[in-house]
């Protein structure tokens, strides 16, 4: 599982370390391959670093089941997330390069903030983040019933 919240540096060649919790974990999952992809949350641009494994099954779930999603899922699918991907290997110091192409889309400068999402990981420009985690945090300031159904 991919928990928790870690600050990194991008290095000079545009690398980044895996937090080496994951990485034990990462390197079980096809020798260390990510797939790094465009998203956002909250109207902030990042990066979604998914595993191998579950990237495949994206692939798979879309090729089987595309009949049954929304249209506007597909659009996003075809026209967003699927074309932004890029395959990425852990090196042996546990850094996985971020192409130029999605530092520029992510606007990722030097430092990064790198949250784990239990199956994959995002990351975020430390700046950008900040309002990200704020936000959802006076969002649930000003309505705690959110998460009640969810037993937290």
């Amino acid at each position: 599982m991919l928990r928790g919240t870690f600050e990194h540096s991008i290095d000079d060649k545009g690398r980044v370390n895996v937090p080496g919790k994951w990485r034990d974990i990462l390197h079980g999952s096809e020798e260390g391959r990510l797939f790094l992809t465009n998203f956002v949350v909250e109207e902030v641009r990042c990066l979604d670093a998914v595993p191998y494994a579950a990237w495949i099954k994206l692939e798979q779930r879309v090729l089987n089941d595309e009949a049954e999603f929304d249209p506007g899922l597909i659009r996003f699918l075809n026209n967003y997330y699927l074309p932004g991907v890029c395959e990425c290997q852990i090196d042996k110091q546990g850094r996985i390069l971020i192409p130029p192409r999605l530092r520029d889309y992510a606007g990722l400068k030097k430092d990064v903030v790198i949250t784990g999402m239990i199956d994959k990981f995002r990351i975020f420009d430390r700046d950008a983040y900040a309002p990200v985690f704020t936000g959802v945090e006076r969002e649930f300031i000003q309505n705690p019933n959110l998460i009640r159904g969810f037993r937290l």
